[in-house]
């Protein structure tokens, strides 16, 4: 059995028999067709050829072929086969690097496969945040000047401490300064991902995450596409808490257990993330 020609050889007769077609090489004689074609069987079990002077797929009586040249399921069969050979070369490898965006006049940027619709998403959600994150300090500078807790600031936080609350105020404003310091960079994570964190015993409930070795990257998985827009807001101010404040988990994500430590261990309550994302929440909208 002939041994079958590689890719390349196929390409570069069917170029070849392309260009006789189109009339590039001449015919020569006086018999026969004033030009040569290239022709594909149609709507055949035989085998596709590439014999140029075989007209009507060897069949002139039977197949109607008023060009000499192609019908259209013809030509659409030969564009097939120049794709599928043009498709043997080398596969197509994103290589593209993260893509810039702005939101409320900062620049952002986001990595593959996060599109367009998911620029839109965190835009939105840095939108709020912003909203959030002026409220909340503007609520701290009256706390402090007034030297009294507001309702918002006493459940999460405690009662009124000169100290606390000028922490608490600092940041809030590192906060801020993260989001807007024009670095920032998101991405997406799913379940195959090697850095997917599947959370406590496999509950696959975490939102996102960050880490002290990238400070510019916060790492979205699946549910946080399925927050709403202040959720995911109020998920920035979380993370980024982190980066800036040294915030932790350690007290857990339980409204009720944040508030019991609030009121009974404000140290605690100043550093975990929770208290700062959902002190955030209450001023929006």
């Amino acid at each position: 059995m002939p041994k079958p020609l590689p890719p390349l050889i196929w390409r570069h007769w069917l170029l070849i028999a392309v260009a006789i077609w189109i009339g590039i090489a001449p015919a020569t004689g006086t018999a026969g067709f004033a030009s040569s074609e290239l022709k594909i069987s149609q709507y055949s079990a035989r085998a596709p050829t590439l014999r140029v002077y075989l007209y009507a797929n060897a069949d002139p009586v039977g197949i109607f072929d008023p060009s000499g040249k192609f019908g259209i399921g013809e030509l659409m069969l030969v564009e097939s086969v120049i794709g599928t050979i043009a498709g043997m070369a080398v596969p197509s490898i994103s290589t593209a690097g993260p893509t810039g965006f702005v939101v409320d006049g900062i620049n952002y940027y986001s990595e593959w496969p996060i599109g367009s619709q998911g620029r839109i998403n965190i835009g939105r959600a840095i939108t709020i945040a912003h909203s959030m994150l002026r409220n909340a300090i503007k609520d701290l500078s009256s706390i402090y000047q007034s030297a009294t807790a507001s309702a918002a600031y006493q459940y999460y936080f405690g009662n009124y401490d000169a100290v606390r609350v000028n922490k608490v105020k600092t940041n809030f404003e590192a906060i801020r300064a993260k989001l807007d310091c024009g670095k920032l960079t998101f991405r997406s994570l799913t379940k195959g991902s090697p850095e997917y964190d599947p959370g406590r015993s496999g509950s696959n409930r975490v939102v996102a995450w960050v880490r002290g070795s990238e400070p510019n990257m916060v790492n979205l998985q699946p549910l946080f596409w399925a927050s709403e827009s202040e959720e995911s807001a109020a998920t920035f101010i979380h993370e980024i808490s982190h980066l800036v404040a040294n915030t932790d988990d350690a007290l857990g994500y339980d409204e009720r257990l944040l508030h019991r430590h609030a009121k009974f261990s404000p140290a605690n309550a100043i550093r975990t993330a929770s208290n700062y994302e959902r002190y955030a929440m209450k001023f929006y909208p």
